[in-house]
């Protein structure tokens, strides 16, 4: 098996390395993001775009999302010198997001199965990142928990902006029916006038 996917693995088993570990040829964590996105685009996206679009515009959000984030850190990972700034946290960001290969699979599970697992999906890849971000660069748990916190509002605007930009595209699939409740009137009885 390559490297590369071995070190995938020990990270999703919590097996960290120091970051000089994770020195690859640039293109291969972006060849592997790459690879999660058009897999979560092929199928895990309900975006009722057509395929070629779904394709660009998923690992399109996906890179934006890795960089952004491997630059978020990369800066403050330095703030009062806690990090020396040896080593790109870009392949480190890549392989942490190494469980999205799952996430087509959510697809196959019962409606009320799915929020629960995509959240607990969620919440391991946070503490995959956390734990190997700590790890690999010497850095504390808590101020790499910190620096997600302050990352927070970046996250916000990009999912706004991917949100935006998929509903005016009309990308967008149809809300569900809505069931009479709160401030509708009730449907009519059959045979009634």
């Amino acid at each position: 098996m390559h490297p590369f996917l071995l070190d995938a693995l020990d990270l999703a088993r919590f097996r960290v390395r120091p970051l000089s570990h994770y020195g690859y040829a640039w293109w291969l964590p972006l060849a592997w993001l790459t690879l999660l996105s058009v897999l979560q685009a092929l199928f895990g996206s309900e975006l009722k775009a057509s395929l070629p679009v779904r394709l660009v515009f998923v690992v399109g959000f996906a890179w934006v999302q890795a960089l952004l984030l491997a630059l978020f850190f990369g800066w403050w990972l330095k703030l009062g010198k806690r990090w020396s700034g040896e080593g790109s946290l870009f392949p480190l960001v890549v392989l942490c997001s190494s469980a999205q290969l799952f996430e087509p699979a959510i697809g196959l599970l019962s409606e009320a199965m799915q929020l629960p697992v995509i959240v607990l999906l969620a919440f391991y890849q946070l503490a995959v990142w956390v734990v190997a971000c700590s790890r690999a660069t010497g850095v504390t748990v808590g101020y790499v928990i910190g620096g997600l916190f302050a990352y927070l509002p970046t996250a916000l605007i990009l999912a706004l902006l991917s949100l935006s930009i998929a509903s005016s595209a009309g990308w967008l699939p149809d809300p569900p029916s809505q069931q009479p409740g709160f401030g509708q009137p009730p449907a009519p009885l059959a045979g009634s006038n």
